[in-house]
């Protein structure tokens, strides 16, 4: 397709303020724009009010076809309006998904570009974007306390050094217990990752967003480690991937692998203990066959509500003392596609999911965070409570709470999310949820410190 040549004018900034609180229509007739690099008044009605309904579908968690002139006008907001770094983050995941080809917005590089020139942290437990974007961001996730590695970046380093990454889900826990060892052996001793197998710290120019209009400060002089994916760096991170595979593979009783001397015997050692301390987590297969009949019967009267169901057979076991330690090391874990599996706990940790309801649990939770709700039960549902009253971004965790109440109220008939809203409200000073919500002021946050 070719596009038509346009460049937004000085004006798009007070354009976008215009049209920032407009709403779309959900009869809007689908067209995309012709522009590349479009503003609001050269599009036209059409268009633009597609483009109205796309944005706000975008921002409820459903994501509609775009176009390339979509994606510019909505990054361009982004970088330029004053949006919740957290929305700007899912929009961008949500955004990858759609992603064909060279478009001219990377959302993986504008997060890097966003959040350097908002003053936030780099986060990125998916994808890394290549060249300075994806050096400032990987040298930020390997800082003290590194991590966590993604399933997805795991696999790509084991399609590097192994030529399989048929495991990578079994793995990446691993992987990421064995940085997490390193980084606190190198730190005892005053260094680190970065400083053992980088090759430095480089000041460098960066301009941010690249062709997207951004109406602040375009030029920014960062200074980050540089790291070498063929150099030392590379050795280290080959290393950390045949530990960990390593450890999974001789559990499965194949041979061990050969594991590089980068890799000393010391961080041997303290790998090996963090590894022991791991819950033995059954990954499970990819597809699961089980048919739940509750929600079988449910599904079969066409209601597409999602639904909490309650198994009178879940176990009470309690869970395990290092709840919160899981809680940090899987807060950031990708998911895969999966069936739901019952998740045979009332009050679940992570390392008594098995035989898939990790994968599960794992699943629908992510989904949440992007507005999408599946099929859960009571178990799942205190498990991301237990994590969302530890969430460091009280508010946010809040919003998601009431998301929760918004979509399972009418299966909680122990007002466990109600309750929970409300002990988050009292104890970081938030506006009380109405009183609806919750038959009493217990929560199950306070199981954890």
């Amino acid at each position: 397709m070719k596009y038509i040549t346009f460049r937004p004018g000085a004006d798009l900034k007070e354009q976008m303020e215009r049209h920032w609180n407009d709403r779309g229509r959900s009869d809007s007739v689908r067209m995309a724009t012709d522009y590349q690099y479009p503003d609001y008044d050269v599009m036209g009605t059409i268009p633009l009010s597609y483009y109205l309904f796309w944005r706000q579908e975008l921002q409820s968690g459903r994501m509609q076809r775009g176009c390339r002139g979509y994606w510019f006008l909505r990054m361009a907001e982004m970088a330029n309006m004053d949006m919740e770094p957290s929305e700007v983050r899912r929009e961008c995941i949500m955004l990858t998904n759609e992603h064909r080809g060279h478009w001219p917005t990377d959302p993986w590089r504008f997060l890097v570009d966003y959040q350097l020139s908002h003053g936030g942290n780099f986060d990125f437990p998916w994808i890394f974007p290549k060249g300075d974007t994806g050096n400032m961001a990987l040298a930020e996730v390997l800082s003290y306390p590194p991590g966590p590695f993604s399933r997805q970046f795991v696999a790509r380093l084991m399609e590097d050094s192994l030529d399989d990454s048929s495991y990578a889900d079994r793995v990446t826990p691993l992987v990421n217990a064995a940085l997490t060892a390193v980084g606190d052996l190198l730190h005892s001793k005053g260094t680190g990752i970065l400083e053992e197998f980088g090759r430095g710290r480089i000041l460098r120019q960066h301009t941010v967003f690249g062709e997207i209009p951004y109406f602040g400060e375009c030029n920014y002089m960062v200074e980050f480690t540089d790291i070498d994916p063929n150099g030392k760096m590379g050795d280290f991170l080959d290393g950390i991937v045949r530990v960990a595979a390593d450890r999974y593979l001789t559990e499965q009783g194949r041979p061990p692998l050969r594991i590089p001397s980068v890799i000393t015997k010391e961080m041997r050692r303290i790998i090996d203990e963090y590894l022991e301390d791991m819950p033995a987590i059954d990954r499970g297969p990819k597809t699961h066959d089980a048919v739940i009949t509750p929600m079988s019967e449910y599904m079969s009267g066409n209601d597409t509500r999602p639904v909490m169901l309650h198994d009178p057979s879940a176990s009470d076991d309690a869970p395990d003392g290092r709840l919160p330690e899981w809680t940090r090391e899987f807060r950031d874990m990708d998911d895969r596609l999966c069936g739901y599996l019952p998740s045979g706990h009332r009050t679940p940790d992570h390392g008594m999911l098995e035989g898939g309801r990790l994968d599960y649990y794992i699943f629908w939770r992510n989904g949440v965070r992007d507005g999408r709700f599946g099929t859960t039960d009571r178990g799942y549902m205190w498990l991301m409570l237990c994590e969302l009253v530890n969430d460091p971004d009280a508010k946010g965790a809040m919003e998601t709470i009431m998301g929760l109440h918004r979509a399972y109220s009418v299966d909680d008939t122990e007002c466990l999310i109600g309750k929970t809203a409300m002990f988050m409200a009292d104890t970081n000073d938030l506006d009380i949820p109405h009183t609806s919500i919750s038959d009493g002021s217990a929560s199950i946050g306070r199981v954890m410190n």
